[in-house]
């Protein structure tokens, strides 16, 4: 089963408050973001360690080269994090986790467009109890 949102158009509330998977179901939250800034300031959003701190919402220590290791706070706790994929400025995919939550993939796709850019963050499978914008985009409407 897949949930997304699509377009900036929907309220980050209807995202915040969207369903939750189950572990073992295989259930994939997408969610999709047009921003007004072009694709290479939106990597550095997402790939920058200080600006990723400003949006995940704690302290991001990952080095951003694929087949690293980092850490993150969580308000769960600390998530310890595997770099999978790293390339500028289109893709960035990594496998985190907490101590009390199980493993997801978290995939980061940036597009061009014609205004500016899409975010595109799939996350699976998604644990229960996790909120669908684990990722906090709301703080990149800044950029």
């Amino acid at each position: 089963m897949v949930y997304g949102m699509t377009s900036h158009e929907e309220s980050m509330d209807e995202i915040d408050a969207g369903p939750v998977g189950q572990p073992g179901r295989g259930d994939v939250v997408r969610i999709e973001r047009e921003f007004g800034a072009d694709a290479d300031r939106l990597w550095d959003a997402i790939a920058d360690p200080d600006q990723l701190s400003e949006w995940w919402g704690g302290d991001v220590d990952i080095p951003m080269e694929s087949g690293t290791d980092g850490e993150a706070s969580t308000d769960r706790g600390p998530a310890y994090i595997h770099v999978e994929e790293v390339d500028p400025p289109h893709r960035l995919v990594f496998r985190w986790a907490t101590e009390v939550d199980a493993p997801t993939r978290v995939e980061l796709d940036v597009e061009p467009t014609e205004s500016g850019s899409r975010l595109t963050v799939t996350e699976m499978p998604v644990p229960p109890g996790v909120a669908v914008a684990n990722l906090d985009v709301r703080a990149l409407a800044t950029i």
